[in-house]
């Protein structure tokens, strides 16, 4: 009886020497939980610059901000940003906030602050647009705001609230209700 358990023993402590050897050969892994705070940035750049082009290369969105801070499971919020809108049928839009927030699809930007919306035409006639707190919406290539608006082109100045502009369209910017101007006529 004593041999046996001795024999018992010695396989037991043989079992237990290769166990352990062997558990040194596999790689450990260290999970590490952390919970990071949403309302923390988890990506800052500095100098960012994003194009978006369509399915022939041709420049869509052209857009370059100072500053860049991702938030999970939010937008991304955008400083001094300045945004190129390109179209075939148009001549370029160049648009500029003091900040704005890109959802994760990156379909639309919400802008705030002062805008200012800027677009040559071909007879030195340029449009520029002031207002506050705009959405650009790339998918469907529009931009629209609810806030007071000013229109200016040559020496005509024409205000009202709501603005829309069709990216799309050679200088379709309007606005959209209580509207008075002044014009100069030569």
């Amino acid at each position: 009886m004593k041999e046996l358990l001795t024999i018992l023993t010695t396989i037991g402590l043989m079992l237990a020497v290769t166990l352990f050897l062997r558990s040194l050969e596999k790689p450990r892994t260290v999970a590490v939980s952390t919970q990071p705070d949403p309302d923390q940035a988890d990506i800052r750049i500095k100098n960012i610059r994003m194009l978006k082009t369509d399915e022939f290369g041709y420049h869509k969105f052209h857009l370059r901000a100072d500053e860049a801070r991702h938030f999970l499971r939010k937008a991304t919020e955008l400083e001094k940003l300045r945004l190129l809108v390109s179209s075939t049928e148009a001549s370029d839009w160049l648009i500029t906030a003091e900040s704005g927030w890109m959802d994760d699809s990156r379909k639309q930007i919400l802008l705030q602050g002062e805008v200012l919306v800027h677009q040559e035409q071909n007879d030195n006639r340029d449009v520029t647009g002031i207002t506050r707190d705009m959405i650009v919406d790339y998918a469907s290539s529009l931009a629209y705001s609810t806030s007071a608006a000013t229109l200016l082109s040559d020496d005509n100045m024409t205000s009202g609230t709501g603005m829309f502009i069709k990216f799309s369209t050679p200088g379709r910017i309007r606005l959209l209700s209580r509207v008075t101007g002044s014009h100069v006529f030569d």
